[in-house]
């Protein structure tokens, strides 16, 4: 279990320098040389440019950073509710909000993956400039993603269980 908590302690800040830092480095430098090239040169410098960056990058960019944005608490929630009743009925709540958000998330995932699996076998493609590009690799990350996301979780609910509601009963 020590290894399983290292490995998804520091992989969200991991995916979200490399993976999240490197996807917007590259929006950066498409839209400046696309712009550049549009007023300067007066051509499209980067073809398909913004295809790329809306289809592709901004995508990755998402998936790569959602997983510490969950991981640090980004995410809205409604902690009003929970300052209002009882600790013990709070508690309660906080496992089975966090259950029911770790069900949500693992129908999301068989979703995805179906759709991942789907668009790798018949070969689903997006058009940028006058190439194709398959669409899977960025599917089966986005799965990762939210695997991620969901271990995280799991881990949230096994300290609810560990920690709160071993005190209940």
């Amino acid at each position: 279990m020590n290894k399983f908590k290292l490995i998804f302690s520091f992989l969200p800040y991991k995916m979200a320098s490399i993976g999240a830092g490197s996807c917007l480095i590259a929006i950066v430098i498409i839209t400046v040389v696309s712009v550049g090239g549009r007023y300067i040169f007066s051509l499209d410098s980067v073809p398909g440019g913004f295809n790329m960056i809306e289809s592709i990058l901004f995508p990755l960019l998402v998936f790569f950073g959602l997983p510490l944005a969950h991981k640090e608490g980004t995410f809205p929630k409604l902690d009003i509710l929970f300052d209002k009743i009882p600790l013990k009925v709070s508690q309660l709540l906080d496992f089975l909000v966090s259950l029911i958000e770790a069900l949500v998330y693992l129908i999301l995932i068989w979703f995805m993956l179906k759709f991942s699996v789907n668009s790798f076998a018949s070969g689903r493609s997006v058009q940028i400039g006058v190439s194709y590009f398959p669409v899977w690799p960025i599917a089966f990350i986005s799965v990762f993603s939210f695997l991620v996301m969901y271990f995280q979780m799991i881990v949230g609910v096994y300290k609810i269980i560990k920690n709160q509601l071993c005190r209940l009963f």
